[in-house]
């Protein structure tokens, strides 16, 4: 029979990095990220795309109705952004933003706010 305190030990395991566990969205492309930012914080005015951050709030941690959008997966801001461009998620104002956003510019935001706290 093993003393108690051998059966308790096992062989270490190198752990991940730090870059390993982050969200993709901190890891990324920078240039992602920055046009994410941007397009966030100040819209796109020659596509009709307003600031996202002014109903969602410029942390994006959410304003009165308004959802949570900071630190969200960007796996899960691209299928709802899809889902409001398809009209699959009646949501008449985020119909009007989505429907106006090309998939670059969607993952770009998707990056930056899985990126935020």
């Amino acid at each position: 029979m093993p003393e108690p305190r051998q059966a308790c030990q096992t062989p270490r395991v190198s752990k991940p990095t730090w870059e390993g566990i982050m969200a993709p969205g901190r890891t990324g492309d920078p240039a992602l990220s920055a046009r994410g930012r941007e397009i966030y914080q100040h819209g796109i005015e020659s596509e009709g795309v307003p600031a996202c951050g002014s109903c969602h709030g410029p942390d994006g941690h959410g304003v009165a109705d308004f959802p949570r959008l900071a630190s969200q997966r960007s796996q899960y801001i691209l299928k709802q952004l899809a889902s409001f461009q398809s009209n699959m998620r009646n949501v008449a104002v985020m119909h009007g933003v989505a429907q106006n956003l090309r998939t670059n510019e969607m993952q770009a935001v998707a990056a930056y706010l899985e990126g935020q706290p």
